[in-house]
């Protein structure tokens, strides 16, 4: 669904399709776009997105303003000359000049200091920058997406974040909806991963274990999915199950006890090891799922 194949935006929810759609829109006009989500969202991805669709011929250059020290933020957005400062021992073409003809993603706009966010307005405003230490205006086209997790409108109201530099990158604004409200896409993320990423190529998910990933909420949104399913993939071997299978289980036995029944019966009817079987029901008498009667070679076993 992008026209960028490295960062493909996966999904058929609703609120993805609107997002995708508002983007499509939007794309071949240099229009600056404001990206608004949760972390782990994919705003990266819907930049790329909107770069690709569009009808700029130069590079996307990512940047985390996250990152940017405040000492250096101005010499790498805008570079600077031999000698502007201590270890500028020579010329540094910014983020700005290297998205010439392009589009410079601003990621985390939001964490950028005030005094940078004055500069970055006067180059939108005047479609120019000035090198730390240089005297030359140098004209620069570059397309604005920035983005952000962050309530820029309430930072506007509080003075932390300029409000004409929020109207300046808020030509549009796009929300990307997290993952939790996206579930009919979860499983589709789940079977790309397991295409695309090398320690899951050749694994595959149990049943059980996909419907423990519908079950979960994603506070980390699709990073957090990815995460989840490499560590998966490390501490199980053969199919990856999270943890599901064995709770299908559990719930297979409880079925089977709807009248007392012995160890043996169980075994026979679930065709599981002794020792298996053993740990099974001590963990459902532990969460008080079943009861035991007798003792010893007598013992059976019963559901609560």
């Amino acid at each position: 669904m992008s026209p960028n194949t490295s960062h493909p935006i996966i999904g058929r929810s609703p609120g993805l399709r609107r997002a995708l759609d508002h983007a499509r829109r939007v794309a071949p006009f240099d229009l600056p776009v404001l990206i608004h989500g949760e972390t782990g969202t994919g705003k990266e991805g819907l930049a790329h997105y909107i770069h690709g669709a569009s009808d700029r011929y130069g590079n996307l250059v990512p940047v985390n303003c996250a990152d940017l020290s405040e000492t250096l933020v101005s010499s790498e957005l805008f570079g600077h000359e031999r000698g502007a400062f201590t270890g500028a021992d020579r010329q540094h073409r910014g983020f700005f000049e290297q998205a010439h003809r392009g589009t410079l993603f601003l990621d985390e706009i939001g964490d950028l200091p005030r005094g940078a966010q004055a500069r970055l307005l006067r180059t939108l405003q005047e479609g120019t920058i000035r090198r730390l230490g240089g005297t030359a205006e140098i004209r620069v086209d570059v397309r604005v997406v920035a983005a952000t997790h962050k309530d820029l409108p309430a930072m506007v109201r509080d003075g932390t974040f300029r409000e004409d530099l929020y109207h300046r990158i808020a030509g549009m604004v796009i929300e990307l909806p997290r993952l939790g409200d996206r579930a009919s896409d979860v499983l589709l993320l789940a079977d790309h991963f397991f295409r695309t990423e090398p320690s899951l190529r050749g694994r595959k998910l149990s049943p059980g274990a996909r419907r423990v990933l519908l079950a979960r909420d994603w506070p980390g949104n699709i990073r957090e999915l990815r995460r989840f399913l490499i560590r998966a993939a490390i501490l199980e071997d053969g199919p990856i199950t999270l943890g599901a299978d064995d709770i299908d289980a559990g719930d297979q036995v409880v079925r089977l006890l709807h009248r007392p029944k012995s160890s043996g019966e169980l075994r026979r009817e679930t065709g599981m090891a002794r020792s298996t079987l053993n740990r099974m029901l001590l963990s459902l008498e532990q969460a008080g799922r079943i009861v035991r009667t007798g003792d010893g070679r007598a013992t059976a076993w019963s559901a609560t």
